[in-house]
């Protein structure tokens, strides 16, 4: 009776195991409208940090992490789901199925939420004329540019 027992609660506490680790590492369905919440482009070799914020609140935080010292198309994507539920950052790896499936993540945001023309201008890097709100697009292009390039066959 103890075996069974026991054997039930280690079963049990694996499916919590695996329930957590699919939340974290999955790409949440965020809520419309979407809007940035965040962003950061860090002066330590190239760290470029955001976050999205959907309409129930949620937020979905993500970035490059770059260094001084390694190339830019190995600085590790990450995201984080939930700061307060789970404050897990999850890294997948380079050119990894994950990866691809947060450029498309990202490709759609940007599809629903940017102008053909801004757009346009971030492909071209026309930094010089970007106002504040659009330095915050550009950040988040950064990142899906890197994303996007390294994972294109």
């Amino acid at each position: 009776m103890i075996k069974k027992t026991v054997l039930a609660l280690a079963l049990f506490g694996g499916l919590i195991l695996l329930g957590a680790y699919s939340y974290v590492t999955s790409i949440p369905k965020l809520k419309p409208p979407v809007v940035i919440g965040e962003v950061w482009a860090m002066s330590d070799g190239g760290s470029l940090i955001a976050s999205f914020v959907d309409s129930n609140g949620e937020e979905f935080r993500f970035g490059i992490i770059g260094d001084l010292h390694t190339d830019v198309g190995k600085f590790p994507l990450f995201y984080m789901r939930s700061q307060n539920l789970l404050p897990y950052n999850y890294s997948p790896a380079l050119m990894s199925d994950e990866e691809k499936d947060f450029a498309l993540f990202l490709e759609a945001w940007f599809q629903q939420s940017v102008t053909p023309e801004l757009f346009a201008r971030l492909e071209r890097h026309d930094f010089d004329s970007y106002d504040e709100k659009e330095m915050e697009v550009a950040i988040i292009y950064g990142i899906y540019e890197e994303i996007r390039r390294r994972n294109q066959p």
